[in-house]
C-alpha cells in the first residue's frame, strides 16, 4: 500500500514521527535518510515501511512479495513529493538506482 505524504509533513521530522506512528503504532522509528547506491540494492528485513522522495535520482523503490506490491519510480524532474509505501512481514524492499529514502522500522 502506498500513501502519499504532504511536503510540510516529511520535512519537519517531528510531524513526520507523528505521521509514522499513527500508521504503525508508537514504537515505529525512522532511519536516517539514505541515497540509493546506483545499483540494486535491498532495505534491512526489519523495516515496516519506506519513506520515498519522488523527485530525486533515477531510480525506485519496490515492495516485492504477496498481493500488495508496489513500484515507486524516482526521477530528478518529478515534481516534489513523498509518500510511504508499507512493507509487510512477508515482503522484501528494493532500492533501485539513486532514489532518496528513508526507512521505517517495526
Amino acid at each position: 500500500m502506498k500513501e502519499d505524504i504532504d511536503n510540510d509533513v516529511a520535512k519537519d521530522d517531528d510531524l513526520l514521527r507523528k505521521k509514522i506512528s499513527e500508521l504503525f503504532g508508537d514504537k515505529a522509528t525512522l532511519g536516517e535518510e539514505t541515497v540509493g547506491s546506483g545499483g540494486y540494492d535491498f532495505a534491512p528485513l526489519n523495516i515496516c515501511g519506506v519513506l520515498v522522495c519522488i523527485k530525486s535520482d533515477h531510480g525506485a523503490v519496490r515492495v516485492l512479495g504477496g498481493k500488495d506490491a508496489e513500484n515507486v519510480e524516482t526521477h530528478p524532474e518529478q515534481r516534489e513529493q513523498y509518500c510511504i509505501v508499507h512493507v509487510n512481514k512477508n515482503q522484501s524492499c528494493a532500492i533501485l538506482g539513486g532514489s532518496k529514502y528513508r526507512c521505517i522500522y517495526s
